[in-house]
């Protein structure tokens, strides 16, 4: 890689027999392409060219293979092309200013690689032309971070329809489980507006492992209350074996569940998986 600051006014020399043949007094570039297209070699015989090619070597002094690489300005077009780019303004297509042009880097095959601004440096990709000043691309907004959501958002409501503010407490799941449970501090909950799912005493009984006590004092807890907000559940039938924790059978798969089978379930915490295995009878 050379740099366009270093090889100003460097010699170049013929590697064959020495011969100085002149001075590099400018890089012409490709307005578009950006592709330094020609070296001005300057003597005292007046003005030559050179192809980037043509250079064996660029270093302290550009080395020459052969004096015949030389071309006389009637041997090239310089249409298209610019020179002069150090110093020059960087601007955006959206008119920020970028800084002014320190310096460029560029392969012996004559392809920019790299534009160092007093701002910063600049890839060849990020400009779109050469001209009164190098003009970039204007930079693509970035994206906002996009937010996981559900696949399906679940309304909370009461039992009685009224969708409320419900406070929120925080229960640490067992270590089998994992992750954290927020629930409502009072009443069961249903999803999606339909049937309930969840008494706050099953949703305990669930966190706590343990069954659900077999006498509740609070009238709000009662057995008849409790058949009542699971009545939904009567008429269906068991879709798999009913037991408690330690095994022992409450009521068999396909058994219709009746208000006695919701209220055993109640008794050994089992209302959630009786919930959950219920199917809708065959007609």
């Amino acid at each position: 890689m050379s740099r366009l600051s270093k090889c100003l006014d460097a010699p170049v020399v013929v590697k064959g027999n020495g011969k100085l043949v002149g001075y590099i007094k400018n890089v012409y570039f490709d307005k578009i392409a950006k592709i330094f297209a020609y070296f001005s070699i300057l003597s005292d015989e007046g003005q030559n060219f050179l192809l980037p090619t043509a250079g064996a070597n660029l270093r302290d002094a550009l080395m020459l293979d052969d004096e015949n690489g030389l071309l006389c300005p009637d041997d090239v077009s310089l249409d298209g092309l610019t020179r002069d780019i150090l110093g020059v303004p960087a601007f955006t297509q959206s008119g920020a200013y970028k800084g002014n042009v320190l310096d460029a880097q560029f392969s012996q095959a004559g392809k920019l690689t790299k534009l160092t601004l007093s701002s910063g440096e600049v890839s060849p990709s990020a400009i779109l032309c050469f001209g009164d000043v190098v003009l970039l691309k204007a930079a693509k907004p970035s994206s906002a971070p996009k937010i996981p959501r559900p696949q399906k958002d679940y309304a909370v409501e009461l039992l009685d329809g009224a969708t409320k503010d419900i406070p929120q407490r925080t229960e640490t799941l067992p270590d089998s489980a994992g992750g954290t449970l927020f629930i409502p501090t009072g009443g069961a909950i249903s999803f999606g507006g339909g049937e309930p799912l969840l008494s706050q005493g099953a949703l305990n009984a669930v966190l706590d492992g343990s069954e659900a006590p077999a006498v509740i004092n609070d009238e709000a807890h009662t057995p008849t209350r409790i058949i009542c907000d699971y009545e939904f559940l009567l008429g269906r039938t068991l879709g798999a074996d009913l037991k408690t924790y330690a095994g022992e059978l409450l009521a068999s798969k396909g058994a219709a569940i009746t208000s006695e089978i919701v209220e055993v379930a109640r008794a050994h915490g089992k209302l959630v998986e009786l919930t959950l295995s219920s199917v809708k009878r065959k007609r």
